[in-house]
């Protein structure tokens, strides 16, 4: 796989979970910041 194609899937994806973070934030910010970290983290970790 390319290396453009890639980068467009994973960004796609952290998008889509950013998404996801704010749907399940909204009203609940105690557990928005702890869901960003568990999101984000393992996604900088592969690189």
């Amino acid at each position: 796989m390319r290396k453009i194609e890639l980068l467009v899937l994973v960004t796609i994806d952290s998008l889509v979970d950013a998404m996801t973070i704010l749907f399940l934030g909204i009203g609940n910010e105690n557990f928005l910041i702890p869901n960003m970290l568990m999101w984000f983290m393992p996604k900088q970790m592969q690189f």
